[in-house]
């Protein structure tokens, strides 16, 4: 096993290969995790309805998203 290891780059490179391997899967994630109503500039918390139709959306609508979501930065 000791002789696998040497055959190994070092350990700077082994961290960036896993890394970048890494990057996507957990920006994918992370997007699709923040993706809600909640979140989305459409819909209108006070009254629980989305901007886009005036009704109230389905819980997995709400907890996921939908196609139209937009969650832009004010600045």
């Amino acid at each position: 096993m000791s002789s696998d290891v040497r055959r190994l780059p070092d350990r700077q490179q082994m961290f960036e290969a896993v890394a970048e391997l890494l990057k996507p899967v957990i920006v994918s994630t992370l997007e699709n995790a923040t993706k809600s109503c909640m979140t989305c500039d459409h819909f209108d918390q006070a009254k629980e309805k989305c901007g886009l139709n005036g009704q109230r959306p389905p819980a997995r609508i709400i907890a996921f998203g939908c196609e139209c979501f937009i969650d832009e930065i004010p600045f």
